[in-house]
This record gives structure tokens, sequence and C-alpha cells, in this order.
């Protein structure tokens, strides 16, 4: 357990570095959030998206199912092709962890 409870620690350790060094874009495409091409910062990917599949939850947004992962206030999640397949560019998105969801 506390494997992987150290595990855990850097994994978040690790996203927390690369969230504060992204460049975060505002839109208000569809609901107000902010992303980051994968292509941008793929150092950024490669630390949430694990926390994300791992320790995520599902929940449907405007009729699609998504996998969230809230820390620090945040709700976080990636939107890759719509074909099922990795595009080599995914958007890593946020928005503030109590934003409504239509």
């Amino acid at each position: 357990m506390a494997r992987f409870n150290r595990e855990m620690h850097e994994s978040i350790a690790k996203a927390d570095e690369a969230i504060s060094r992204a460049s975060w874009t505002k839109t208000d495409y569809i609901a107000d959030h902010e992303y980051v091409m994968q292509e941008k910062m793929p150092d950024l990917y490669a630390a949430l998206e694990p926390l994300i599949r791992e320790r995520g939850y599902d929940a449907k947004f405007n009729g699609w199912t998504y996998r969230y992962w809230n820390h620090e206030g945040y709700r976080y999640w990636i939107v890759d092709a719509v074909t099922g397949l990795p595009s080599g560019n995914a958007a890593i998105n946020r928005t503030h962890e109590n934003a409504k969801r239509l």
C-alpha cells in the first residue's frame, strides 16, 4: 500500500508540475473551459492521461460520456478523435470543478 501511495503521489506531483507550466487557452465553445493541445505539451498529456484513465470517473456532457478527473478545484478531461483511434493531438481540457454540465 505504501508503494501505491508513493507512486500516486509522484504521479500527481508530475501532473502538478506540467499543469503549472501549461499555457491554457480559454474558450467558450459549447461551455466555458480551457484547453491545451497534446502536440504543444506532450508531457502534460503523458502526466494527465493515466490519472484520468485510472483515477477518473465517467459522466455525461452534452449527451456524450467523458472520463473526468477532479484535482485542485478543476475538472480535467481529454478529447481525441471521434473515430476512437488516438490522433496524437488530443485536446487536454479543464474547467472549474463546480462548472455546470449541459
